[in-house]
Parts: structure tokens; sequence; C-alpha cells
């Protein structure tokens, strides 16, 4: 349970509404906002999930357009973010976990059958749903720039979980992107992830898992990076030279965390032209 924020509480009358205020103002070390009712505290949950769906939706929206229009996306979100009422997101293969991509469905669910047609949260929902597929035609993209073919290729992909720094791969666009990989024919896809020590879906994709970095870059003709893990926080172009044993190995890096040191050319990153990278 996250403690590092306000508790939403409320209750069926003003009596249980002030026993939940009392019970979770001793655990949540940022105090308690009680709502009057549990419509407008269940509510108010999916309204930030929502905000954040489309928050995300723009960011990727953004991103992919920086690339089109030739400017570094991580450039322009640090300046526009340093006005108080900007609060672009990071970019991303897509959304994941059990809150996010599911909570707009709620509220949609309900609108619906009130008459009202959010718009705005289905068009985020279907952007924020497409972006592994958009990840993966920029990296197939990427690869075919280079004289290579997903199917006569050796992956890697250094990322299950759906966020970074969690164990959690429920709804993973990794996932999502894997399936992809084997749809256009690749025979020899490894997956790393440092925290995930098995998987159902890469195990009926027919994917192996490893916690081992060098194992999963050895021999490879290219590597994805798809989740945010400080781990790989540290990750430079060097490395992935070195433990790929390929001085020429593809680099796709589609959360912006792999360091390039030694001015590699054969990277590119989501929000990114490759012209300034």
């Amino acid at each position: 349970m996250e403690v590092n924020y306000p508790k939403i509480v409320s209750g069926i009358n003003q009596e249980s509404a002030e026993l939940a205020a009392k019970f979770y103002s001793r655990i949540s070390s940022k105090g308690v906002i009680k709502l009057s009712s549990i419509r407008a505290a269940e509510f108010s949950k999916l309204a930030e999930g929502v905000y954040r769906d489309v928050n995300i939706a723009l960011s990727n929206e953004l991103a992919m357009l920086s690339e089109i229009i030739g400017v570094n996306y991580y450039e322009v979100r640090e300046a526009a973010n340093s006005q108080p009422y900007c609060h672009l997101h990071l970019p991303g293969p897509g959304v994941g976990g059990p809150c996010i991509p599911v909570y707009p469905y709620f509220v949609v669910n309900v609108s619906t059958r009130k008459g009202f047609i959010p718009r705005l949260l289905l068009l985020a929902r279907n952007i924020n749903e497409f972006m592994p597929y958009e990840t993966f035609k920029r990296f197939e993209k990427f690869m075919r720039s280079h004289g290579l073919r997903i199917s006569d290729s050796r992956i890697g992909v250094l990322g299950v979980a759906f966020r970074g720094d969690t164990d959690d791969t429920r709804l993973s666009p990794s996932h999502d992107f894997i399936a992809l990989l084997k749809a256009r024919g690749c025979k020899d896809i490894i997956a790393h992830d440092p925290l995930v020590t098995g998987d159902e879906i890469l195990e009926q994709l027919g994917v192996p898992l490893t916690q081992d970095l060098r194992v999963a870059l050895e021999g490879r003709d290219a590597v994805v990076v798809l989740t945010k893990h400080t781990a790989y926080s540290k990750l430079t172009t060097e490395d992935i030279m070195r433990f790929s044993k390929n001085p020429n190995i593809l680099i796709y890096d589609s959360v912006n965390v792999v360091i390039n040191n030694n001015k590699y050319t054969k990277i590119e990153k989501l929000g990114m032209p490759a012209l300034i990278q």
C-alpha cells in the first residue's frame, strides 16, 4: 500500500468515514483526505489514473512528432516543464500495469451507460495501446536502415516489467513488442530483466528470460530497451558493445536510459531524431 501520498477515504455514513480516516491517519505519512461520498472517493482515484493516461498519450504524440520535425523531445520537455502549469510526462513503448490501462475503461463503461462518450479518454487509450506497435515500427525501420531483417536477426530485449524498478509484468508493453517480433518471424529472442524471475507470457511465446545482462546481450545483432529500470541507468553503449561482443550492434532505446559515451552512431531513441543522438 502506498503510504507516501494522502489517503482518499469516505464511508457509507459519517461514522464510517470518520473511522476510515482515523485508521488511515495512523498509516499514511501524508495524511488523509476525506470526501463527501464513496462515489466521489472512487472517482477521484479514477480521475487521477485517467489524467496520467492522457498525459502519457500526449507525451508519446509529442515525442513522435519531435522525431519528424528534428528536435529532441527530452530537451523540449525539460524547457516546457520549467513552467509551473506544464507537466509533460516521459514517453515510452506503452502503458502497462493493473491500474492506468484499466481505469479509463471503468469511466467509459459508466459514462456511456449515462449517454456520454468521453472522446479524449478513448483517444488517449488508443494512442497508448498502439505504442508497442509504434515502437516496433521504429525499431524495424532502424534495423532495415542498417541492412538487417528481424526474421534473420538475434535480438535482445531489455525490460519485461511494465515500468521501471518493479517486478510486475501485468499488461506490460514488452509482451506486445515481443509478440510482434515473433509475428515478424524472429526466431532468436532473449529477454532480460533485473527484477523479473519468471513470466508466464514469455513462456507462452517461447522466449527465454535471464537476469544476466551478459547472457542477454552476447551474440546479439540488435537490442531494444523497453523498461526504465535504475539498473539500466548506468548502461553505456560501450558496455553493450563489449557484452554483446559485437562492435556493430544496433541499439534502440525506447526509454532514453542508455548513455552514449563513445559517440556511437548505431543507436536510436524514441523522441530523438537520429541526426542529433
